[in-house]
């Protein structure tokens, strides 16, 4: 289980093949959920992309048009943290959704296994940011997270490609690169 916090459009757009390849291959079948915010966005991308798409099929008939906006039908949403001062802290999901999920209670609950959360790179020292505190929760209850839309999206490409497959790199432990300072009894 994935969830999806993207604060800013440019990462969000960088970040939207990765995510449509997350919610749409059969073989990855994970569940994908989103803040209020990074699912608008998406659907938003999505809608203006199949628009686009739906230009190109009137001019030329024989593309072959799939709507990629259905494909979102599938991202759930969440409600950003309570304890965010702003516009959409603790607000209901979508008009149609009713009783959505807090983030960092899904966290805390061990319903998700990674964190995607890239912050729009302001510093705000008079607030606590909802991606601050999903963060927070994500490093305080053992949970996978990715703060740099890079390796989100290099991430997701390596989650497609499979360990399954003939030839698929081995995952290998930063250990076997550097010298790794041991901290009390933990050896690797």
């Amino acid at each position: 289980t994935i969830l999806l916090s993207i604060a800013h459009d440019k990462f969000r757009e960088e970040f939207f093949e990765s995510a449509i390849a997350l919610i749409k291959a059969d073989k990855l079948n994970y569940k994908v959920y989103a803040t209020p915010g990074t699912a608008r966005g998406l659907r938003s991308i999505a809608h203006a992309r199949d628009q686009s798409m739906d230009e190109e099929c009137e001019l030329d008939d024989s593309i072959e048009q799939e709507k990629i906006a259905h494909v979102l039908e599938n991202l759930i949403t969440v409600r950003k943290p309570v304890g965010e001062v702003g516009k959409d802290a603790g607000k209901k999901c979508d008009d149609d959704v009713k009783n959505c999920e807090e983030a960092t209670e899904l966290i805390r609950a061990g319903k998700i296994d990674l964190l995607i959360n890239i912050s729009d790179c302001t510093t705000r020292r008079d607030e606590i940011s909802s991606g601050y505190l999903m963060r927070r929760a994500a490093v305080d209850f053992g949970t996978s997270l990715v703060t740099n839309i890079k390796c989100a999206t290099k991430l997701v490409e390596c989650l497609e490609l499979g360990l399954d497959k003939p030839g698929a790199l081995e995952p290998l432990h930063i250990g076997d690169f550097y010298k790794v300072p041991v901290i009390g009894n933990w050896q690797r």
